[in-house]
């Protein structure tokens, strides 16, 4: 069977910027082993992972005020742009760049807050969307952002705005809590505020567990991905965004289309053309298909995807494009549609048997 960067993927909405929607500590993943994780939302977050989200008190979401919905829009612009410049994966998850923005920044604005606590404010977002603006302006930098194999994405320090709340204290968002980490296990609505473990320190791959900026290695340990050239193996992992572990045990660059690459778990391919296909060579990823159309693996090994639909596959594993839910509709949660658990369009996901956004419909003490 071939690989494709699955965590890319499973990342994307999941990692847009520290501390938006609380980690689901679930450690589920979606569809063909889509891995869970991510910055913002940690795997439970609106793009991947887990089930349908909790129903909770408090109705409808107040109203943001108009500074900070403009702030988060730029924001919201900066990313989108890189990551339909530089991934594959963007008319799939969303259709068009215009539909990114505008989606992403409604689901932000319905978890915003007034009185919690919350570090997001329009001035900490305009910093963020400035500094993601000149980081992201390669797109080495974009991949470093989308996916460092990190809990948390390797954003500018100015994304993480963290909050007041000491652990052990109730919380929505991960801008809420001092430690920057609202963990809810099994990816319930309302978590509590936790320490993260620092370097060295054990760690039970929980989202947002560790440091800043580390992750949780297969051993169990709290560390720090290596940069170009440092020592790798299996507890040792490389900065995923740009490097993958090579035969020498240290971290090179990933693998570009017609280059070999690895059949099983790291590709080794970058993050552009993540399909270590037929000859066990990295190809770019197909997208475009419409309704109706074949997505996913073919039987030439490639692996296509549908533009702002979903792929639903059968027991088979053959995927077909089949149109999105809109806001509102009455849904299911689902295990056949690729990366998502779902038919909702992102970010809005199956509460309570409806496509809504989770700050509409919840709001924690």
């Amino acid at each position: 069977m071939k690989g494709i960067g699955w965590a890319v993927v499973a990342t994307t909405v999941a990692g847009l910027v520290a501390g938006s929607a609380c980690g689901d500590d679930s450690g589920s993943g979606g569809q063909g082993g889509a891995a869970s994780g991510g910055g913002m939302s940690s795997g439970g977050g609106p793009a991947t992972g887990g089930g349908a989200a909790e129903g909770g008190a408090g109705g409808s979401a107040p109203a943001i005020p108009a500074d900070v919905e403009a702030a988060i829009r730029s924001l919201y612009g900066a990313w989108c742009e890189a990551y339909f410049r530089c991934m594959a994966f963007g008319p799939y998850l969303f259709g068009t760049e215009t539909q990114c923005v505008d989606r992403l920044t409604a689901w932000q604005a319905a978890l915003w807050r007034p009185g919690t606590d919350s570090g997001l404010t329009a001035a900490s977002a305009n910093a963020c969307a400035a500094a993601l603006t000149t980081y992201a302006t390669s797109c080495d930098g974009a991949y470093l952002t989308f996916y460092d194999g990190t809990s948390d994405p390797n954003f500018p320090m100015d994304c993480f705005s963290p909050g007041t709340r000491p652990a052990g204290e109730s919380c929505e968002t991960n801008f809420q809590c001092a430690s920057a980490r609202c963990a809810r296990p099994n990816g319930e609505s309302c978590g509590t505020c936790m320490d993260r473990a620092a370097l060295g320190e054990s760690c039970s791959f929980e989202a947002d567990e560790c440091a800043l900026g580390a992750l949780c290695a297969p051993d169990g340990v709290c560390k720090k991905p290596g940069e170009l050239s440092e020592p790798c193996d299996e507890n040792a992992p490389c900065l995923r965004g740009l490097y993958q572990c090579a035969s020498d045990n240290t971290c090179q660059p990933r693998f570009g289309v017609g280059e070999s690459c690895n059949a099983m778990g790291d590709t080794g391919c970058a993050n552009d053309n993540p399909v270590c296909g037929f000859g066990l060579m990295c190809e770019a990823l197909g997208t475009g298909a419409m309704l109706g159309e074949p997505c996913w693996v073919q039987p030439d090994e490639g692996i296509i995807f549908c533009d702002d639909l979903a792929c639903q596959v059968d027991n088979m594993n053959m995927g077909t494009c089949v149109e999105r839910l809109g806001p509102g509709d009455p849904c299911t949660p689902r295990d056949d549609i690729v990366f998502e658990p779902d038919l909702c369009p992102d970010p809005y996901r199956c509460i309570a048997g409806t496509c809504q956004l989770e700050g509409d419909t919840f709001h924690c003490p």
